[in-house]
């Protein structure tokens, strides 16, 4: 209330009081580093022959989560509030050939583990077009190949020695075979009779005149 000049005025006056502001504080919160991931066969799918199934875990933590990866690219993750639980994460493999990698993860640290499809499915690996079947196919076809091989190289060690019965004549005398033992010579015979006609131009003559 104010007094101006015999008038009396009355106004509002608003104050607001503040404490200044106290010096900030930084702290870390604690992270442990993330634990290795395990994997482990689930089941095989019998009923598709290309097919298993594996699943990867690892110790839960804070924020941590826990993903498959195919060639760079994630195919699935989980996490979990719970750091009571342990994260698992189970994964279906159809194709062999590529390859995956589990992969656990916080704010400060990776731990990643690569599947080895040989040891974790391996009776997968045989009923494909390039599996067991096929290496043993062609274990079988270099076999043969070998054998069939040392017949030629033998059989043609045998044909550089000439037969017996190949030798010349003029070289080796008869009845001596080259390596110098003798062998049966069969030796054709033929007798010539003469024809009756023949035989009429002749004369018959004693062995007294022939004598003389």
């Amino acid at each position: 209330m104010r007094h101006y000049n015999g008038t009396l005025s009355k106004f509002l006056v608003q104050l607001k009081v503040y404490i200044t502001v106290g010096m900030p504080n930084i702290t870390r919160i604690p992270q442990d580093p993330v634990s290795e991931p395990v994997i482990s066969n689930i089941t095989q799918n019998h009923s598709v022959s290309k097919s298993c199934s594996v699943l990867c875990s690892v110790e839960n933590g804070r924020e941590v989560t826990l993903s498959w990866q195919r060639e760079g690219e994630t195919l699935n993750h989980t996490s979990s509030p719970d750091l009571n639980t342990p994260l698992s994460l189970p994964l279906r493999i159809e194709e062999h050939n590529y390859t995956y990698i589990c992969v656990a993860a916080n704010p400060v640290s990776e731990e990643s583990l690569q599947l080895n499809t040989e040891d974790f499915c391996p009776e997968t690996q045989g009923r494909g077009p390039s599996g067991l079947w096929v290496r043993v196919g062609v274990g079988l076809g270099v076999v043969m190949l070998g054998v069939l091989v040392l017949v030629v190289i033998f059989c043609k060690g045998r044909c550089r020695t000439p037969p017996c019965d190949a030798v010349n004549g003029d070289n080796v005398p008869n009845g001596i075979s080259a390596d110098g033992a003798e062998r049966d010579v069969q030796i054709p015979l033929t007798q010539t009779i003469p024809s009756e006609s023949a035989l009429n131009g002749f004369v018959p003559v004693s062995a007294e005149e022939l004598g003389s």
